[in-house]
């Protein structure tokens, strides 16, 4: 008999569907009296991402695509990179006194979401990230080079030193689905058990760094395992607060829940107001599909948008879809997100091939994150998809090469 294929859950597709259904189930348990009521419309709406999604991603499953034979030694540019980031790093710290890491010390008085050199610190965070992936692609085939791991120490040192959990969050999906284009995770019991376990622990952890983070900018001498501040930020109901579950949960249970919950009050708000954008088709795909940093420019004027809380600020990829295009661009959204990893990653094998499993794992990244925001806009790991097709052309013409020669003449 023939062993049936096991399915490696590790796509764009399954992972957008899995976390859609993970959400909804969550929602149910209303540990927030933030969480309002979803509307039949928007579950249908939901439900359609569910299975198209995952219909898509057993198709994407069944494309086979070979890991490319690569030299995963320690190179030469691999210190140039590391000099660049320690020098940039170095450089931040002094121009803007401090870092936010050391805020509770008396060492600094910058919040992370004001830190960074305009737009230095874009290159400087986006550098390091898909450094960091490059440098783990090589750990997992030549886990002996100690060079590897100290370069990926380097890497990470930005993200610390301005406590960027949410970056920090996408170099760790980055590597598990890495990982997983090498070695294929399976959809099998022991896989479940071990991904649920693995989360809790992931989970308690991002938590504990909300509350060092929250703590801090708030000037409270608490306990890491203090969640008051983001209790009473996300309004936990009694049922959280008498349950047994430990309270730096709540961290997690806000992010995850509070992207779906203020999805639907804009949507209730701008349906009860009628202020809709009505932009035209070709604004609305500018808005939306290009990089922030270039709409913005293009298109500055801001609209209005609903919260639950103000301090809550994320509600999906399909947030600002509805105020500028109704339904309709809700739909649309989902029709080019169903399309693009398999457009980007059928160039990326033809033009820089021996980058598409770095490629995949950052579509999965994007992918994984699009409950949150729109991060098919965001800058931080947009560009990073544009880096293979850089690095490919710079050692088909070895413009490196040639320009030490130039510099040494």
């Amino acid at each position: 008999k023939k062993k049936n294929k096991k399915i490696n859950i590790f796509n764009p597709y399954f992972i957008f569907s899995f976390i859609f259904l993970g959400v909804l189930f969550i929602y149910q348990l209303n540990w927030s009296q933030l969480t309002i009521p979803i509307t039949s419309q928007l579950l249908l709406f939901l439900i359609v991402n569910i299975i198209l999604f995952g219909f898509l991603g057993y198709i994407f499953d069944k494309n086979k695509i070979m890991n490319p034979l690569k030299n995963y030694q320690y190179k030469m540019v691999y210190t140039y990179i590391s000099v660049f980031i320690v020098l940039g790093t170095l450089l931040e710290g002094i121009v803007l006194k401090g870092y936010p890491l050391f805020n509770p010390l008396g060492w600094g008085n910058i919040k992370y979401i004001d830190y960074g050199i305009s737009i230095f610190h874009v290159l400087l965070l986006t550098v390091s990230y898909f450094f960091f992936i490059v440098l783990f692609e090589c750990v997992i085939h030549n886990f002996k080079e100690k060079k590897l791991y100290f370069s990926m120490f380097i890497a990470l040192l930005p993200f610390f030193l301005t406590i960027n959990r949410g970056m920090l969050v996408m170099i760790v999906i980055s590597c598990i689905c890495l990982y997983a284009q090498y070695n294929k995770i399976p959809f099998i019991r022991k896989t479940v058990i071990l991904s649920v376990f693995s989360l809790l622990i992931f989970f308690y952890l991002f938590g504990l760094f909300g509350n060092y983070r929250i703590n801090s900018d708030y000037k409270q001498k608490r306990d890491i395992t203090d969640a008051t501040i983001i209790m009473y930020v996300g309004e936990a109901t009694e049922k959280f607060r008498g349950n047994f579950v430990p309270k730096s949960f709540f961290w997690t249970y806000t992010y995850i829940t509070s992207p779906l919950s203020n999805l639907q009050y804009n949507i209730n708000e701008h349906q009860k107001k009628g202020n809709l954008e009505n932009d035209n088709f070709f604004d609305f795909m500018k808005i939306t599909f290009l990089p922030e940093t270039i709409s913005k420019r293009m298109h500055p004027t801001e609209i209005n948008n609903y919260r639950i809380r103000e301090e809550l600020n994320v509600g999906t990829a399909f947030y600002e879809v509805y105020p500028r295009f109704g339904w309709t661009g809700m739909y649309i959204y989902l029709i080019v997100i169903s399309i693009f990893p398999f457009i980007y990653l059928s160039l990326l094998n033809k033009f820089a091939s021996e980058y598409i499993n770095i490629g995949i794992s950052l579509v999965c990244t994007i992918y994984s994150l699009l409950f949150f925001t729109n991060f098919l806009s965001y800058t931080g790991l947009m560009f990073q998809l544009v880096f293979p097709f850089i690095l490919n052309f710079q050692k088909k013409y070895n413009i490196g090469s040639r320009f030490l020669k130039l510099v040494r003449k």
